[in-house]
């Protein structure tokens, strides 16, 4: 029997961003979609939000910082997501989701 291995889930489709200013950069997650009836839609997270902290920590750098970062954390947690929406700052608690996959 092969074990499997279980994951933290949010259900979005993301892009790293960075924001450049005048101390230097900021690492943004750009939202390219939301799976249906996913964590990340039930927190009302939608298309075109930037989120800019994850649990009360910058966005970890690098192409597969916020990946690690999630993966940092345990499915059924309850975490703050602060987001960037037009002119808006909004802070939304999003519980992650399980996703399993078998080794």
């Amino acid at each position: 029997m092969c074990p499997t291995k279980v994951f933290a889930y949010v259900g979005i489709d993301s892009e790293v961003k960075i924001r450049m200013k005048q101390d230097g950069s900021d690492t943004l997650i750009e939202i390219k979609g939301v799976a249906p009836d996913g964590p990340a839609a039930k927190a009302g997270i939608k298309k075109g939000d930037l989120i800019r902290k994850f649990d009360d920590s910058d966005i970890w750098g690098g192409p597969d910082g916020f990946d690690r970062q999630l993966q940092s954390k345990k499915p059924g947690q309850v975490i703050k997501i602060v987001i960037e929406r037009g002119t808006q700052t909004l802070t939304v608690n999003l519980k992650l989701g399980t996703r399993t996959q078998g080794k």
